[in-house]
């Protein structure tokens, strides 16, 4: 039976092959496991270097150490693509979807539909029934999938409507590194995880800079939209068309967003300093700094979460005690959403995991949180 590794195990092994020797302290924490689970996680990695034929890691002296030469390195490389090429083949038709529409925004050469088809390895019939769901899928976001013979399959529309629709097809599918893999391989471009790397290490310097620890599990997305953004070849005539109507107050998260703008690895025009101020406030919960950054007028929602409170308490028998306290999470939580909303990233719900654990609870709870975000946000 052929030895798979999850992408978890498969960056670990990468660390090791590129150190050389790597201390099991670190390991312990890259893979978030015990000593015990570390010494099965080490004998599978050694079962799979031993399937292709190399040399299996050796443990000393608390350290983790690899004797692969060069060319077994290139190997370990070809089967991770390889592999890569095995994840994109088996996607559900609804993620495979999510990223083709990734692929369409960042390519910067003319798609035909024999590109989607040697791509993703999938029929022609496959690919047209994918573009015309695509269609479908963003008929309601000002965004067209259009066609020429002289421009391949494109997208068409204001800058913020793309990159919404782009970021939460990043959010949607959810795998980071597949994603990243897949565009390296299929753009040619050799410098690809380079500059992601690079831009989310500044990313995470930004955001321990100015405290916006929140919601850190956006980082990853946050960076690689960053990443697309640096490669991609209409970035200046998607400036000229939206970014410059976005109005933003200058305050410490503009000026961060400013120096961030200055350290990644591909220079962007001035606009893009708004989107970046967009994507460090979306890394917040603090309703005061997104309104006062982005100008929304200081409308109270006390009365709006209140009723929600109000109304779940009734329709679930559940006595709130903390009453005040769950308004006003409540309360940051809408105006952190109406941001999200306004410039098309992902929702999250800081109870959701709560939530999950009381079924009959979770089903009234979103029903009486959707229909009140639709009041507030339209």
């Amino acid at each position: 039976m052929k030895i798979i590794l999850e992408p978890q195990l498969m960056n670990a092994l990468k660390e090791i092959l590129i150190r050389k020797q790597v201390p099991q302290s670190e390991l312990l924490k890259l893979l978030g496991c015990t000593k015990k689970q570390l010494r099965y996680r080490i004998a599978k990695m050694n079962e799979f270097l031993n399937e292709n034929g190399m040399i299996k890691l050796e443990s000393r002296n608390c350290m983790i150490i690899s004797h692969l030469n060069a060319d077994e390195i290139m190997t370990f490389s070809s089967l991770r693509q390889l592999e890569n090429n095995a994840v994109v083949e088996n996607l559900k038709n609804q993620d495979r979807m999510c990223l083709e529409c990734i692929y369409l925004f960042c390519s910067n050469e003319h798609v035909s539909t024999n590109h989607f088809v040697c791509n993703f390895r999938v029929s022609k019939n496959t690919v047209l029934n994918d573009l015309s769901a695509i269609r479908k899928r963003i008929d309601s976001r000002a965004v067209e999938l259009l066609y020429s013979r002289q421009n391949g399959y494109y997208f068409d529309g204001e800058v913020m409507d793309m990159r919404s629709l782009i970021f939460l097809n990043i959010a949607q599918l959810g795998n980071v590194e597949m994603i990243i893999n897949f565009l390296a391989q299929i753009l040619k471009e050799h410098d690809f995880i380079h500059v992601y790397e690079e831009t989310n290490k500044q990313l995470s310097e930004t955001v321990r800079e100015i405290s916006l620890t929140d919601c850190v599990d956006y980082q990853e997305q946050i960076a690689l939209m960053l990443t697309l953004i640096q490669f991609h070849s209409l970035m200046d005539t998607y400036c000229k068309r939206g970014l410059t109507s976005v109005k933003l107050q200058k305050n410490d998260v503009f000026y961060a967003a400013e120096r961030l703008r200055d350290k990644l690895p591909v220079k962007l025009p001035d606009p893009e300093i708004i989107y970046c101020t967009l994507l460090l406030l979306n890394m917040s919960q603090d309703h005061e700094l997104i309104d006062h950054t982005v100008g929304f007028h200081q409308n109270s929602l006390n009365h709006i979460s209140e009723e929600i409170v109000d109304r779940f308490s009734l329709i679930t028998h559940v006595h709130i005690e903390d009453k005040d306290c769950i308004v006003k999470d409540l309360s940051n939580h809408l105006q952190s959403t109406r941001f999200r909303s306004m410039f098309g990233f992902p929702v999250i719900n800081p109870y959701l995991e709560q939530i999950k654990k009381y079924p009959p609870v979770r089903l009234w709870t979103s029903v009486l949180h959707r229909s009140f975000c639709n009041l507030f946000i339209g």
